[in-house]
């Protein structure tokens, strides 16, 4: 049977990867959103543009600090595995949970960012998206 510190390891680990996702598809987004730039910069887009970059600008800074708080936790539980520190489950159950809570209000923005973002792509190329309701 896995411990309890083994399966927070693995749930830690599954959340660097979902990270790591997020870091790939952000990137993606900005990439997009420099490709329609000019188009978005008329008039009738200027304030989604604006909001589209403040969102993402957001969502990076948000994918930042996840990434460091990530990286620490890691670590700690690295060495508690390894012996190298004793462990302190009442610290690290502490953390999980606001880590937890801090992954999927990232992941929700991120949901939203990217919707957000393909609605206006569309609006502007007068396509229809699943995203269109």
């Amino acid at each position: 049977m896995m411990s309890d510190l083994t399966r927070q390891y693995l749930m830690t680990k599954r959340r660097a990867a979902d990270l790591e996702f997020y870091k790939i598809e952000t990137a993606f987004l900005l990439r997009l959103l420099d490709d329609y730039f000019i188009r978005l910069s008329a008039p009738p887009y200027l304030a989604k543009l604006k909001r589209a970059g403040k969102q993402l600008y957001q969502l990076e800074t948000d994918l930042q600090q996840a990434d460091r708080q990530l990286s620490h936790q890691l670590k700690q539980l690295e060495m508690i595995l390894t012996g190298s520190l004793s462990e302190d489950q009442t610290l690290l159950y502490a953390n999980q949970s606001p880590l937890e809570r801090f992954n999927n209000r990232l992941a929700k923005d991120y949901r939203a960012t990217k919707t957000e973002l393909f609605l206006l792509i569309a609006n502007i190329k007068r396509i229809t998206t699943p995203f269109t309701y």
